[in-house]
């Protein structure tokens, strides 16, 4: 389940209600004063038992100041999503009324004490409803746990229930984006890609995937070596094409693929120990997710390993598996 679903609940306000409220009930008002430094453009970083992912998310006010409307990247295998937030005179809660980009919808119901809305740490009961394409319904269950700093703030999430089923605890750390991205962010992109780059273009690179078949990768620079171009082969047919390079907007190496069929991915890529990146990436075709991750480490001059991690493709988990990867020139 993706937590930001649910934690958008809290994100939005609406007309005052006009009926008295029970002593301990937040105010409208309440709520805003509370979530008010959130609004604006965050790079995300989230955990989700073993799994880690990073995204971007936003909150704008609305016309009318009294309500959010929020949108997310995509999650792990979860699409991207928006919705808009307000308070809910007839449940006295907030209410969150949003779609992903699969056409799923959801109904969120965000409760807390007025009391604990007064200072920068506030904890909140969540329920939420998701209406699925196939006509079932999930009800989601937790606690959440939000707190608000000086240019960034974070949502624990725990005592998690899925259709009374436990789920692992879960934690997403929110960094306003023009404090994230530096001079320093961007150079780091910048001499990641040049360094990976000029190892990797020239000649070609193949390897054997787990049910035998060939793989073949051909890298390229594109103008002045501001971005990195990839055609992927399987046994001789285009698979797919990909493009790299530094995302002014989060200082990060940020790629984009497009394979057959139509699909569209986009991912990051990271630097981890001397001589390896990580990547993950996420995509969604015809309502089905897929979700990318893994890492690669130089071998050799003309030797690459790849291990694929994880590997969900049109909403079908497949194996992790090691990729040797040969150049030949």
């Amino acid at each position: 389940m993706n937590r930001l679903y649910l934690l958008l609940a809290v994100l939005g306000v609406v007309l005052l209600l006009s009926a008295p409220l029970a002593a301990g009930e937040p105010t409208a008002d309440a709520y805003l004063d509370f979530f008010k430094p959130i609004v604006g453009q965050w790079t995300v970083k989230a955990k989700m038992g073993d799994k880690t992912a990073e995204g971007t998310f936003s909150a704008t006010l609305s016309p009318t100041k009294r309500s959010l409307v929020c949108t997310g990247s995509a999650w792990f295998q979860f699409p991207a999503f928006q919705s808009i937030d307000g308070y809910d005179p007839e449940s006295k809660k907030w209410k969150t009324s949003g779609f992903n980009a699969a056409g799923e919808h959801w109904v969120t119901y965000y409760s807390a004490d007025a009391e604990s809305l007064k200072g920068s740490q506030a904890t909140f009961k969540v329920e939420t409803i998701i209406a699925k394409l196939d006509g079932t319904k999930d009800t989601w269950r937790a606690i959440d746990t939000i707190t608000i700093g000086k240019g960034q703030w974070k949502s624990l999430w725990t005592s998690q229930t899925l259709n009374g089923e436990k789920q692992p605890d879960e934690e997403y750390i929110f960094v306003r984006r023009e404090a994230a991205v530096s001079p320093a962010a961007d150079a780091a992109a910048e001499k990641a890609l040049k360094e990976w780059g000029d190892f990797l273009v020239g000649g070609t690179w193949t390897a054997t995937d787990a049910q035998g078949k060939k793989l073949e990768d051909r890298w390229e620079w594109l103008l002045n070596k501001s971005f990195l171009y990839v055609t992927r082969r399987l046994d001789g047919q285009v698979l797919l094409v990909a493009i790299g390079g530094p995302d002014p907007a989060t200082g990060r190496w940020t790629y984009w693929v497009f394979a057959e069929q139509g699909r569209i991915f986009q991912g990051v890529n990271r630097i981890g120990k001397k001589g390896e990146f990580l990547y993950q990436g996420a995509g969604k075709h015809k309502g089905q997710s897929s979700f990318v991750k893994g890492e690669v480490a130089k071998l050799g001059p003309d030797k690459l390993q790849e291990k694929v991690l994880e590997n969900i493709q049109d909403g079908k988990r497949l194996p992790a598996e090691v990729l040797v990867w040969t150049r030949t020139k």
